[in-house]
């Protein structure tokens, strides 16, 4: 039966899991794992794979929240990052490229939210931005939670 971490490590192999409480990303009270012996970190929900992010009920300042966190973890400077949401054909698992995609992703739709005064504008925004990624329902879900269910 699961039972509550006691502290923030576990031994993995030769190697020791911190969990890292990161803040909120698209949930409040978010954590990573880092595995430094092995330069990994499991990210969960923080670090988006290829995958359009969930930002529904989203706020600037959650969305800022989730870049600090995003910085967080590119500080813990790791090579391979298992993130929780991946398109099951991205080409790797490099942490710096999902970070740095995860960043620019947020950055984009922060924009794009702004200029759009309807779910189908931001929509096309961030469709053309990023038309290949997975899971576009999500990005549909924010657009319709954020901006309401006008089709203009």
């Amino acid at each position: 039966m699961p039972a509550p971490l006691a502290g923030a490590t576990i031994p993995v192999g030769g190697s020791t899991a911190t969990v890292i409480p990161v803040g909120t990303t698209d949930t409040g009270h978010s954590s990573v794992v880092h595995v430094p012996g092995l330069s990994l970190v499991v990210s969960g929900d923080v670090v988006y794979n290829q995958t359009h992010m969930w930002l529904a009920g989203s706020t600037p300042g959650s969305r800022a929240s989730w870049a600090r966190a995003l910085d967080a973890v590119a500080a813990l400077e790791a090579d391979t990052l298992i993130a929780g949401h991946r398109y099951p054909l991205a080409a790797d698992d490099d942490a710096r490229r999902q970070i740095a995609e995860s960043r620019r992703y947020l950055a984009d739709f922060d924009a794009a939210l702004e200029c759009s005064s309807a779910p189908a504008e931001l929509i096309d925004r961030m469709t053309a931005a990023y038309p290949d990624l997975a899971n576009p329902y999500t990005l549909w879900v924010a657009a319709y939670d954020l901006l309401g269910t006008s089709s203009t």
